[in-house]
């Protein structure tokens, strides 16, 4: 699982704003599968449970070799960017 973007002081540096922790350890290891109908269904148990991921494994998904998987990273990647600027207008 990739390593968190945290600061020496504790604060994220914006591109992990969500932890990698914050995800079932049976859909994390789903991500590093050699089957691609694996990894989509990783990201699909993630937005089905509300669960979100580290953004680090988001952006991995993004480069994924899957075409399916690269579109469903990129859906989950904006809603959650679309979500973070709804809540700096308020």
């Amino acid at each position: 699982m990739p390593k968190s973007a945290d600061t020496p002081n504790g604060k994220t540096d914006g591109r992990n704003q969500l932890r990698a922790s914050d995800i079932p350890d049976s859909v994390a290891k789903d991500f590093d599968s050699p089957d691609a109908r694996v990894r989509l269904q990783a990201l699909d148990s993630m937005t089905k449970r509300g669960t979100t991921a580290s953004l680090d494994l988001l952006f991995a998904a993004l480069e994924d070799e899957d075409e399916a998987v690269r579109v469903k990273a990129t859906e989950i990647v904006e809603a959650h960017w679309a979500v973070e600027q709804e809540r700096e207008r308020k």
